[in-house]
């Protein structure tokens, strides 16, 4: 789970990736390369992937084998790449274990940014000291390292054949992020599963979708992990102290508790349906990238 959190430095997995931004000791930055390249990033990334379901509670180098799977080039102590996506628009994204400094983005003539720092350290937070626009997620490194491979839950989604969107640990401002996940995509020679964005969502829309019976997966302990404290703490604020917010939270409660997981031989795997309900089910063009 701790690598696929990391998908989301691309808003796509078929993103262009230009290169190194104009930093000293990099090269200079040039137009978007052949999308054949992109399929090569997500299939580095996938091979990482499988490395880090395979490894240790607490692997070395984290940083590091991210930014080698995303091509990720090193200008002091932070890893940085300059990505384009599909509609054109173009953003630096860097890894580092410690906050970043928006002067920095300026002087490399950079305006949009996306930093991801992992630190054992405390979250002292960006450095508003320039003009570039740079969004900063924090995550401590204790809790990477405890992050757990399975997901709290699986939805499917009827707007996208083949796609579901997945609600993982990791949060921020105390909401669990979503990302919207395209398995077994065709890129050039090669399938993979492709990032289509990341988010994170209202509890009542992850509720609407359990009453839906949208869900595919469901961690086992996701009652109490998840959904009680959730429960609580939506029953404290006015707001959504109703009946009918109270009969959603008693319905979606049932079917948690009644919920069965598809079986690893196929016994119990659930099939896509295709109806007419399509408004009602999770849609990716829904869950904005960050």
């Amino acid at each position: 789970m701790q690598f696929e959190e990391w998908k989301k430095q691309r808003e796509k997995v078929g993103t262009k990736k230009t290169s190194t931004q104009n930093r000293e000791g990099a090269s200079a930055k040039f137009s978007a390369v052949p999308s054949e390249s992109g399929a090569k990033v997500a299939e580095k990334l996938e091979s990482t992937k499988r490395n880090y379901e395979n490894a240790p509670n607490k692997p070395r180098g984290f940083i590091t084998d991210v930014a080698q799977a995303l091509d990720l080039e090193q200008h002091e102590a932070s890893k940085y790449g300059t990505f384009k996506t599909e509609d054109g628009k173009e953003f630096t994204l860097r890894i580092s274990n410690h906050n970043a400094s928006v002067a920095n983005f300026d002087e490399s003539g950079e305006s949009e940014g996306v930093s991801i720092v992992i630190s054992k350290y405390g979250n002292r937070g960006i450095r508003n000291n320039g003009t570039a626009h740079v969004s900063e997620f924090f995550y401590p490194k204790s809790a990477i390292e405890r992050a757990e491979g399975k997901p709290l839950a699986v939805f499917r989604s009827a707007t996208h054949i083949g796609s579901h969107v997945i609600l993982t640990e990791l949060k921020h401002k105390g909401k669990n992020f979503v990302t919207a996940l395209e398995v077994n995509r065709q890129v050039g020679k090669i399938r993979v599963n492709r990032i289509r964005s990341l988010h994170y969502r209202n509890s009542l829309n992850i509720i609407n979708w359990i009453n839906e019976d949208l869900a595919d997966y469901i961690k086992p302990s996701f009652a109490e992990e998840w959904f009680e404290p959730m429960k609580n703490e939506l029953r404290s604020k006015p707001q959504y102290n109703s009946a009918e917010v109270r009969t959603q939270l008693v319905s979606a409660a049932n079917k948690i508790k009644s919920f069965e997981n598809p079986k690893q031989n196929g016994g119990n795997l659930r099939f896509r349906d295709n109806g007419s309900n399509a408004a009602a089910h999770p849609d990716e063009a829904d869950i904005h990238s960050t």
